[in-house]
């Protein structure tokens, strides 16, 4: 998971250089930007839309302020407008080289641009600025681990806790790449899931509160899933038959999607939803309220320590009961997650030791996939042996899935 932009003030009280350029770096200083960049601002669209002229005109008057090309390239960043972005950084990093947060940009913004190598570098000179930058350590890890280079994935990752024990998604982005480390054992897996609970839930056990849920069995259950992956990703085409297939008499859904993006998949989602929630720009603390205030019996996390994953939020204790599910192959870590939906394969018996979860085994197969419309037909088709599958006929499918696990 890499850092996010950060929030940008209202505009359009300030003076044209202060306001658009100065005053942003200094509202991040005196909100916290680093925290805050951690989960995005919905206002930094809104702001970036209605004043990124203002940027344009300031760098006609002052073509050697380095501030409003870094600020420039953060407008067109958020525009998507990637290489225009690079361009702009470049340029304040020609006018001041030692500009440490223009290269930490720089650097996602290549890597969202997939080239690696270049955001690598960014990175590199990141560090060699400011070696406590947590999070140009956690994005270099992600550069390394998109590689392959688990090893030095694992190293950066670690650097980036050094420099800030409490940073979740550095934590998660250790765990989730522990599980794919050769030789790791099991018992170096628990020390840091317990590591990542003492640092991230401990400090909000505190801030629980009561559960008002009317213990009624005859009610409506209401179930909530939450998930930044309710799109054309993989987790989608294994809980889309899920949730299509509830019966609407017994169950209320409810649906906290925490991205932006929004396609056919989304679409089709939201239709199986009684309520959509989109939570991508909602603090921890506020979406935990939310989920609390409605009631929600059964919240079910679709991602564990995967990308855009909310398990902080988890740690509140919104529902009276918890459960992870689908999208990651291993524990959460946290105490406030009472159940893990798996089968007796994903699972076999005795792996209870490394959850924190109680385990629930389906009988048959924790899985329920549906492919995207249009990928294959794998029906009905004549076999010479009944008893042998033709690998011929599923390879489309199974590309398909792996396809979309990839992106």
């Amino acid at each position: 998971m890499r850092d996010r932009r950060a929030d940008a003030p209202d505009l359009g009280d300030h003076p044209l250089f202060q306001g658009i350029s100065q005053g942003i770096v200094q509202r991040l200083d005196e909100k916290g930007g680093k925290q805050r960049r951690n989960r995005g601002d919905i206002t930094l669209i809104t702001h970036v839309r209605r004043n990124h002229p203002r940027l344009f005109q300031a760098l006609k008057l002052r073509p050697e302020f380095a501030l409003a090309y870094y600020n420039r390239g953060n407008a067109l960043r958020s525009l998507d407008r990637l290489q225009d972005a690079v361009a702009s950084y470049e340029r304040a990093l020609a006018l001041r080289p030692d500009y440490v947060e223009a290269h930490y940009n720089l650097g996602n913004t290549l890597l969202t641009a997939d080239q690696p190598q270049l955001a690598t570098a960014s990175f590199d000179r990141v560090i060699k600025l400011n070696p406590n930058h947590a999070e140009a350590h956690n994005n270099l890890g992600n550069v390394f681990k998109q590689n392959n280079r688990l090893t030095e994935a694992l190293a950066s990752y670690r650097h980036a806790l050094d420099c800030q024990p409490h940073y979740p998604e550095a934590h998660s982005n250790l765990l989730f790449t522990m599980q794919f480390l050769p030789g790791l054992s099991s018992s170096e897996l628990l020390t840091e899931r317990q590591r990542y609970q003492e640092r991230i839930e401990a400090p909000l056990l505190a801030k629980r509160t009561a559960h008002r849920n009317t213990p009624n069995p005859k009610k409506r259950l209401r179930v909530g899933y939450l998930s930044p992956d309710l799109r054309r990703h993989a987790v989608a085409f294994f809980i889309e038959p899920v949730l299509s297939n509830h019966d609407k008499n017994e169950v209320e859904l409810f649906g906290y999607y925490n991205n932006h993006v929004s396609d056919d998949v989304t679409q089709r989602i939201t239709g199986y939803m009684d309520h959509w929630i989109p939570c991508k720009y909602v603090t921890d603390e506020d979406l935990a309220q939310r989920i609390r205030d409605d009631a929600i019996d059964i919240l079910v996390d679709l991602t564990g320590h995967t990308s855009g994953n909310r398990l902080p939020m988890c740690a509140y204790k919104p529902a009276p009961i918890q459960m992870t599910y689908l999208g990651y192959p291993g524990s959460s870590g946290l105490a406030a997650m009472d159940f893990r939906l798996t089968d007796a394969l994903a699972d076999p018996p005795g792996s209870e030791p490394a959850y924190s979860e109680t385990l629930l085994r389906m009988p048959h197969s924790l899985w329920c996939y549906r492919p995207a419309p249009g990928t294959c037909h794998c029906g009905n088709r004549p076999r010479r042996r009944p008893t042998r599958h033709r690998w011929s006929s599923w390879r489309p499918c199974i590309a398909s899935g792996w396809c979309s696990y990839r992106r």
